[in-house]
């Protein structure tokens, strides 16, 4: 009986589909499916080899099936699911009978027993395959083992283990034939010939059975679960029928029977055992749990090869960084300790060459391109925005990098600092393949992906891969990225160093400038008993005295502060209404046509170090000069709460944009307030003044409206 054709929309459906067909099962076996309760939900067309069967909605009693499987059937129903069972059929043939829970409904799976099949046989068989499997070192030889244990168990002709490769394609890595066969081995498989729903499917269930390919299915009736209200879930069963595509697909190999057993590693479909008979086939319930132990173990084996060989790389990968970062710490020269020591950073990721570059300079290590091929190639990294770049085909990828990279086709490169053309690149030349594929590789199925139909095979094909080099491998990425974390830590920490050591050159600068300064101010003061006439040249040396003095205290305060110090002293109880007096009176003096008007009472006593909170207040007060509207006066306020001393300077002025309120207390910001009656002011005062409050515990903000500018200082009282 044909299967009726998918639905159109169906085939146009591209998301996971289940892959058999619902509703119907293979024609070697019997199913029934009942309630929890016992009353049957459906059967498969053929069950009546079974002997007489319960209408649809009611439980078997003594006159059905027969007394082996009703007692089966009634463990079933009591939640008991015993193992494979041989039971009797009305004919008196042996059959087997396995029940499966799922979808609320108890399926019964029965098929004719296989002579040779005894538990006893598999027993010792299944042992055997086990103790040699476990006996194994490494991968190939794995396979090997299994390809020949799932072969004496099963009886097929001929037996392919699989491995998926790192691009979803398969490769046949070993085989067993009976006979004269045309042996597989070496062969690829396109990734489009494995579907990711199947993939998924094998995962949990890692077992697929097709008996006959040319035998027709049998229909359920009904098929109504009366649970979810929709068809039969057979997933779990063996029984399920195959979509007709995939059958045609085998039987254009010849092949008649086929199982399928997945090798499961670290939870993903890592490999496959097929097994092809060329003519119609199935092995029992034991003997396909038998298989499907050995694949299991396979899959177990292959997970702990894998760990430990990751085990030993992480170790080697570890000693090598260790001993590359102990280099570069010891050597100011980064790029000597990378690319010339022993060991060099060539020997962490395997490649053909390196390039390490910083800022103008290059070091070459290895069949690495010359210097201005090297340069090209930082040149273009440069404008990379991550960290991490890698391609195991320039060509294809990165087609503008194919002059630079000439002669090589696989690039890493990692960036180990913020500084210019910090990278570096390993390089590998071009690696050419020939592979064998069964059918071109760019084929695609034909059927829906629901069908999960491979096309059929069109005989060897040979493809000549050029322009690939080895690809990189997930350990290599790691090791590169864990050595960039670690250079960049070294980077990071050198880079603070030399802004350290620059604030102390300018710490110095503004030390040795002091003296000169102060000279030239008493100049302008001996000037200023002279003639008139140079009254003005006093004046102007006594503004850039002053401005000179400000700004190397500014520097010197910049460089502490940079270098990692404090910049307020000891502390002393002082009154503070005297000492904002103080501040006022000496700005009034100094300014003597600006308006500054104050307004407080008694602020008491507060403990700060006076000269810094007396440079705060009488940087804000200027501050407020400069920015203020001419002709308005700067404003001074001040009161005492329970836990503070607030003082407002406020002037009338423009208010501070967004922009500017972001970097507000920030150095070397010029003109951030856009302020065309100091432009050239870097903004140190500020950063400086809002350091100090901060240290003595208190805070420093700015409010605008109405037309008025307020910057407040909030200090603490009790300290």
């Amino acid at each position: 009986m044909a299967i009726p054709a998918r639905a159109a929309e169906d085939e146009a459906d591209l998301s996971p589909a289940p892959d058999y067909v619902p509703g119907w099962i293979q024609a070697h076996g019997a199913l029934l499916a009942f309630a929890p309760s016992g009353e049957l939900a459906t059967c498969s067309e053929n069950a009546t080899m079974l002997g007489a069967l319960p209408r649809p909605g009611q439980p078997p009693d003594d006159g059905h099936l027969t007394g082996d499987i009703l007692k089966v059937l009634r463990a079933g129903f009591a939640g008991a699911l015993p193992d494979c069972t041989e039971v009797r059929l009305p004919d008196g043939r042996s059959a087997d009978l396995v029940l499966h829970g799922h979808g609320g409904l108890l399926l019964a799976e029965i098929e004719p027993h296989i002579a040779g099949n005894g538990s006893a046989d598999v027993a010792l068989l299944s042992q055997r395959a086990l103790a040699r499997i476990q006996s194994q070192r490494d991968i190939a030889a794995l396979l090997e083992a299994g390809v020949d244990e799932i072969a004496t168990l099963s009886g097929y002709d001929r037996v392919m283990g699989y491995r998926f490769l790192p691009d979803g394609s398969a490769e046949v890595s070993a085989e067993h034939l009976r006979g004269q066969l045309e042996a597989c081995v070496g062969l690829r498989y396109p990734a489009c010939d494995f579907p990711e729903h199947a993939r998924r499917h094998f995962v949990a269930h890692p077992l697929r059975l097709v008996a006959d390919v040319k035998s027709g299915p049998q229909r359920l009736t009904p098929d109504h679960n009366p649970f979810t209200g929709g068809s039969i879930d057979l997933t779990p069963a063996t029984l399920r029928s195959i979509p007709q595509g995939h059958c045609d697909y085998m039987a254009s190999l010849g092949v008649s029977g086929w199982m399928a057993v997945a090798i499961v590693a670290q939870d993903r479909l890592w490999g496959m055992f097929a097994c092809h008979h060329y003519s119609p086939r199935w092995v029992g319930p034991r003997v396909r749990e038998a298989c499907r132990l050995v694949a299991q173990l396979v899959g177990l084996m292959v997970e702990r090869m894998v760990a430990v060989r990751r085990t030993e790389e992480i170790a080697r990968g570890q000693r090598l960084r260790t001993a590359i970062i102990e280099q570069v710490r010891a050597d100011d020269y980064v790029l000597h300790a990378l690319a010339s020591g022993n060991p060099s950073a060539l020997d962490v990721v395997p490649a053909c060459g390196l390039i390490a570059g910083r800022l103008e300079q290059v070091q070459l290590l290895g069949d690495a391109p010359a210097e201005a091929q090297a340069a090209s190639i930082l040149a273009w990294l440069e404008n990379l925005a991550a960290p991490r770049f890698a391609t195991a085909s320039i060509a294809r990828e990165v087609p503008e990098l194919t002059r630079a990279c000439a002669g090589y086709a696989g690039m890493l490169a990692i960036r180990y600092s913020p500084e210019r053309h910090c990278w570096l690149v390993w390089l590998r030349r071009e690696r050419v393949q020939e592979l064998r594929w069964a059918g071109a590789p760019d084929r695609r199925q034909a059927a829906s992906v629901a069908d999960s139909r491979p096309p059929a095979r069109e005989g060897e094909w040979r493809e000549v891969v050029r322009d690939r080099a080895e690809p990189w491998g997930e350990p290599e990425l790691y090791e590169a990225e864990e050595l960039r974390l670690a250079l960049a830590d070294i980077s990071a920490t050198r880079l603070q160093e030399a802004a350290r050591a620059r604030e102390v050159l300018l710490a110095m600068l503004g030390h040795d400038l002091r003296t000169p300064v102060q000279a030239l101010a008493m100049v302008g003061e001996t000037l200023w008993f002279d003639d008139a006439r140079i009254a003005g040249v006093q004046k102007q040396i006594a503004r850039i005295s002053g401005r000179m003095g400000r700004l190397i205290t500014h520097v010197l305060d910049l460089s502490r502060l940079q270098a990692g110090f404090t910049l307020i002293g000891a502390r002393e109880r002082r009154d503070f209404g005297e000492l904002l007096s103080d501040v006022i009176n000496e700005a009034r003096l100094a300014r003597p046509k600006s308006p500054l008007l104050a307004s407080f009472s008694d602020l008491g006593v507060v403990s700060v170090d006076a000269d810094r909170i007396t440079q705060v207040l009488a940087n804000l007060i200027s501050n407020a000069r400069h920015h203020g509207l001419p002709g308005h006066p700067v404003r001074v306020e001040a009161e005492r709460t329970v836990s503070q001393v607030l003082v407002r300077v406020i002037n009338h002025g423009r208010p501070v944009s967004e922009a500017a309120l972001e970097r507000l207390f920030e150095p070397f910001k010029r003109g951030s307030l856009d302020n065309t009656g100091n432009p050239r002011g870097l903004g140190m005062g500020l950063y400086i003044a809002s350091t100090i409050v901060r240290e003595h515990g208190g805070s420093l903000s700015l409010s605008c409206g109405e037309g008025l500018v307020t910057f407040t200082v909030a200090l603490p009282v009790h300290n």
